[in-house]
Order: C-alpha cells, then structure tokens, then sequence
C-alpha cells in the first residue's frame, strides 16, 4: 500500500527579514512574512484531497503570533498564542476553538495554594488539552528557563538550559512540580561545532542512553553508536558517501544487524546546484520516503512524502 502526502505551502511575504516555524523550515524562505498556510493532499493521482493541516501569522519582527495545526480530521484544532516581554515568551496552547477565551481567565498559582487539588486533567481520566509555558532568555535570546503550567495555574514541569560560549546547549535538567529533577541531558562538541556525544538521564527509572557521533574532515558524519545502561551497546550505524558527476548517494549500515541500504539520494545540476533530493527511512516492514524538489536556482519548491 502506497500513501501520498503533498504539502502546499501559501505564504504572504514584503521584504526584509527571515522566519522560521512549522512545516516550512524545509523552505528557504525570504521576506517578512505576514501568514503561512500549509496544506495537505492525500489519496491517490485518482481521487485527492486538500486539508489545511497548519495555519501562523506573525508580528513585525518575524514572530510567531498565533498557530493552529489540525492533522487529525475532525478532531478540534491545536490553537496556540505567543505574547513577547522583554526577556520572556509566554506560549499559551489550547485543543478549543476560542484560545483568547483561556488566556483571560488563566492565572499563575503558587504551589502552597494547591494543597489537595490537582492540575486541570489530572487525576481526571482525561487528558489536559491546555497549557501555558513562560519560557526565560538570556540577553542573546536563548531559552534559559522553561516552565510549563496545567490549566489551573498550577507548574508541572520546568526546565533549566546552559549554554556554551558558541550558544550551543551544554546541559539540560528537567524538573517535576515538587521541583525534583527527573531528567539530565549534556551535550559536547569538537572544535568544528560538531556535537560528538550526547547523553539522557532518566533519573525516576534510572535509564541512560549515550550517543556518540563521528564525522569525517568535511564533518560528514560517518558513525553514530548508541549505549543503554551498564554500557550496552544497543544501535551502531555507519554512513558511506559516494560521489559521482551529478548525484551523491550515501548509504547507511546497521551493523547489529549486518543490514547496508541506500539512506539519502542528492541530484545536481551542471551548476552543482541540488535540484532534488530522495530519503529513506524503514520501520519494520514500513518504507517512508522523503523527497525534496528544486528549482534551478536551488529553491525548494515540491515536498512529497510516501509511505509503503
């Protein structure tokens, strides 16, 4: 069985500036832009539809104001509101229809008020379909604390970030509402900026994942290795990449599993232009693949996705 998905992006763009958000980070896209639609076409060449899966608008400088995704038909649409302060992003997210409706009767609420209460969602047999995350950045604009709220107003969860002298995150704790630490994740990078070892730390469950990461001089990574608890070595992959005049291909080799297949195809013009590019990704018994279309002049114009 073959599925198609077909993304269509509609945008309303002036000039200056650049964003970023959503599904079209996979396009390079220029200009100050004012509202982002995406759209999805599935079926067959036969019988297709159009479905508006994600929707942004955006401030002045580029920002994300509001968002509503919905992937899932008939299913009521994720809604989300972004208010900017200085050094703070406060994220209001709701499954509804009115997202203005829960942020004029959210409030914040300390814990000592909590007493035998529990968040909205909780306890309930119900999943909780509203949020609100205070998100806390540097004066280069990096998130430093995160925290995210129930719909009461109660804290569930935060977050802590470092960051080296590059900007890149260094370490990262999670910590629960009782403001335990449940999660520890550290990062390294060479010289180049390459990240070479990352490690997650389920400190409730005890369980810890390492992974190691290495690139060649032209910082193609060619290794990545995967290690669980006591060390254990649970995935080792490899990447090989070969060249010829107009295409690269690399391939990808599970060596638990002594499987080689073809990872990623890259075709370019006379130019050295990428005009398109093929992945392919396998679990279990299903193929995805990803393709990436261009035009001449190295814009991205088509991204399909399959699933066999």
């Amino acid at each position: 069985m073959k599925s198609k998905i077909f993304l269509i992006f509609y945008f309303v763009i002036s000039n200056a500036s650049f964003a970023q958000y959503g599904y079209h980070h996979y396009f390079p896209i220029t200009g100050k832009i004012k509202s982002y639609e995406t759209f999805q076409i599935i079926g067959d060449d036969l019988k297709e539809r159009q479905i508006l899966v994600e929707k942004l608008t955006y401030d002045n400088n580029n920002r994300v104001l509001t968002k509503s995704t919905n992937e899932l038909l008939y299913q009521t649409p994720q809604q989300e509101k972004n208010i900017y302060k200085e050094n703070l992003i406060i994220t209001y997210q709701c499954r509804c229809e009115d997202i203005n409706e829960f942020i004029n009767i959210f409030a914040v609420k300390d814990k000592s008020e909590l007493k035998n209460k529990k968040s909205s969602g909780y306890g309930s047999g119900r999943e909780p379909t509203k949020f609100v995350t205070y998100n806390y950045c540097d004066k280069k604009g990096n998130i430093i604390l995160s925290e995210k709220f129930g719909e009461s107003g109660y804290k569930i969860l935060a977050e802590k970030t470092l960051y080296n002298s590059a900007n890149k995150i260094s370490n990262k704790k999670v910590f629960d509402s009782d403001e335990n630490q449940t999660d520890e994740y550290t990062y390294q990078y060479d010289k180049r900026g390459n990240l070479i070892k990352e490690t997650s730390k389920d400190l409730k469950y005890s369980v810890y994942y390492t992974h190691v990461y290495k690139y060649d001089s032209t910082n193609f990574q060619n290794e990545n290795k995967t290690y669980g608890n006591d060390n254990e070595l649970l995935s080792h992959d490899t990447y090989v990449k070969i060249v010829s005049k107009n295409k690269e291909e690399i391939y990808k080799t599970d060596n638990l599993k002594h499987l080689k297949s073809l990872y990623k195809e890259t075709f370019f013009n006379s130019k050295k232009i990428v005009i398109q590019t093929k992945e392919y990704s396998t679990y279990d018994t299903i193929i995805e693949s990803k393709e990436k279309k261009y035009t001449e002049n190295g814009i991205l114009s088509i991204l399909i996705m399959l699933t066999i």
